[in-house]
């Protein structure tokens, strides 16, 4: 059973309810779903994955853990990730052109990969960095305000991440806010320099679950990828 981890639910000042796990980065790993279950019904603790493709079930930003890609993911949507190498959590943004095998330190076992769209916490101006860092295309998942929406976010300095869900209502920014505000980040001129993270997928396919059960549901759709606690059954 899932240990080592704990979550909270917060309301943020502008009214997005965040759901949130954290754990050190040595206890997330990637799973292939498949397709076939949803979050509920892996029976893990965790968090939905990255963007994926209705027709081929390929994950579209990249997925990889333990030195294997997952669900056909070799792709940079975001143009961002956030890694583990078994010995220090970090992260790349503006590599587009990268592939998996490329990802320092990630060809053995205990280490993990997530792509998605970086998100400039702490800097005031984050949707119009994290916009042109795509070059203005971001498939709408930037611009589109959603029902939902996911981010893993790295703490460097502690080696801690962040799962974090809402089912709220909201926009890049005011999804980034909230995720700011419960971080006690304060928003600058300049990015925060122990933070970091990256959006995932949202709308129906934002889930939540621990030991289990919903915490947030999204649709409950099926899922291909998600992001999870090893040390779980």
């Amino acid at each position: 059973m899932a240990t080592n981890y704990t979550r909270r639910s917060y309301t943020a000042s502008n009214g997005i309810n965040l759901q949130i796990i954290k754990t050190a980065a040595s206890n997330i790993k990637l799973i292939d779903l498949g397709g076939n279950k949803n979050l509920k019904q892996s029976g893990y603790t965790g968090v939905n994955g990255g963007f994926f493709s209705w027709n081929s079930g390929n994950i579209l930003s990249l997925a990889k853990c333990d030195g294997q890609v997952l669900c056909n993911s070799n792709n940079w949507l975001g143009a961002a990730a956030i890694y583990w190498n078994s010995k220090a959590l970090n992260y790349i943004n503006g590599e587009r052109q990268l592939t998996a095998s490329e990802i320092p330190g990630t060809l053995r076992s205990n280490t993990w990969a997530q792509g998605g769209y970086y998100m400039w916490l702490g800097a005031n101006d984050a949707f119009n960095r994290a916009m042109n860092e795509v070059n203005q295309d971001d498939g709408g998942y930037l611009t589109q305000t959603a029902n939902g929406r996911t981010a893993l976010v790295a703490d460097i300095i502690h080696q801690n991440v962040y799962l974090i869900v809402t089912n709220s209502n909201n926009t890049f920014t005011t999804f980034c806010r909230a995720i700011e505000e419960y971080l006690g980040i304060t928003p600058g001129s300049v990015p925060s320099g122990q933070f970091h993270g990256v959006m995932l997928d949202g709308g129906g396919s934002s889930q939540l679950c621990e030991k289990g059960t919903f915490i947030a549901s999204g649709d409950q759709r099926m899922l291909h990828e998600a992001i999870v606690l090893r040390n779980d059954t």
